[in-house]
């Protein structure tokens, strides 16, 4: 989905030189941002406010102590084909690129966008909805950028087994095959299988280095993860399983998930098109948060995304 051209302050850069956003522009991100989060949630699939099928699926209650929830644009929004028809709040990101919309990779003789899922951080009764969602889009990458508690609160709940452990959640059987860390990530290999079919290897980067509300102090070990990332992916296709999207949360599902996308989305660009093309940071987060409001929240995480991309531009 693109956004109307005029998107105030947008202007296109070369990829040579990243330049901080000036104090206007700056402003434009944080009013965007304030204005995104201010409406009421609105159920995604049936365009009711605050609608009771769906607030429990949904970070909305008191009793979780957690963040609202921001609920996907409509035409974008990944529904979970359960019993009842309940959703989880995820939605499908087409990558596409602001300077470049042609672009498209063959999978299956079909050209589609690389495409991404970002979602919340599991709440102890919505696992099985996130199993199912993963299944029903045979996502084989998982990123999970934030911890399970974080300044004393819970930020996502575990579902997954320990390694060398088996757990059942509903329909989901998932088995923790290894576990294996590095300084800024760790990595888990999981046998899943929905309803008794085959099964499936899935693949789980956790993040653990990005504080919140905050950012890291180094972009090399986030561009480093995100070159894991999609290596994983990539030798995925290259064994013929033809993954889904690559499905991104943290807590909320759009402050560091928002970020790892935009960065992911941006460096897409200058691998494929190289280091002259054209990029706009700023519209593409503009972009971002048309499908999912709230994206990329906060002046910091923005200027992040900057910093990055100049970081990898230099090492080049």
């Amino acid at each position: 989905k693109d956004v109307e051209s005029g998107v105030p302050g947008a202007e296109y850069i070369n990829a040579n030189y990243i330049r901080q956003p000036t104090e206007s522009e700056q402003g434009d991100i944080n009013a965007s941002s304030e204005n995104l989060n201010g409406g009421q949630a609105m159920c995604a699939s049936c365009q009711q406010k605050n609608c009771p099928n769906c607030q429990a699926l949904n970070k909305t209650c008191v009793q979780c102590a957690m963040k609202n929830a921001i609920l996907p644009a409509p035409s974008t929004n990944c529904t979970n084909c359960s019993k009842k028809n309940e959703i989880i709040n995820s939605r499908h990101k087409r990558s596409e690129s602001i300077t470049s919309r042609g672009f498209a990779m063959k999978r299956d003789e079909k050209d589609t966008f690389k495409t991404y899922i970002a979602t919340q951080g599991c709440m102890p009764n919505t696992i099985i909805d996130f199993w199912n969602m993963i299944w029903q889009e045979n996502t084989r990458v998982i990123v999970m950028t934030t911890k399970e508690y974080e300044r004393r609160k819970n930020k996502c709940a575990k579902y997954w087994p320990d390694q060398g452990q088996t757990q059942e959640w509903g329909h989901a059987k998932v088995t923790c095959v290894t576990e294996s860390s590095t300084n800024d990530y760790t990595l888990r290999e999981f046998l899943f299988s929905w309803r008794g079919k085959e099964e499936r290897r899935i693949f789980q980067y956790h993040f653990q280095v990005w504080p919140d509300h905050g950012v890291p102090s180094d972009p090399g070990c986030v561009l480093n993860f995100l070159q894991d990332v999609n290596a994983r992916q990539e030798q995925i296709m290259i064994e013929g399983a033809n993954p889904g999207p690559i499905c991104v949360h943290c807590s909320a599902g759009i402050g560091r998930t928002g970020t790892f996308i935009v960065i992911d989305m941006i460096l897409d660009q200058i691998i494929r098109e190289g280091v002259e093309t054209e990029i706009d940071i700023q519209r593409t987060i503009q972009m971002v948060r048309s499908q999912r409001s709230g994206m990329v929240q906060t002046e910091a995480p923005v200027q992040f995304v900057y910093y990055a991309v100049q970081h990898y531009i230099q090492t080049l």
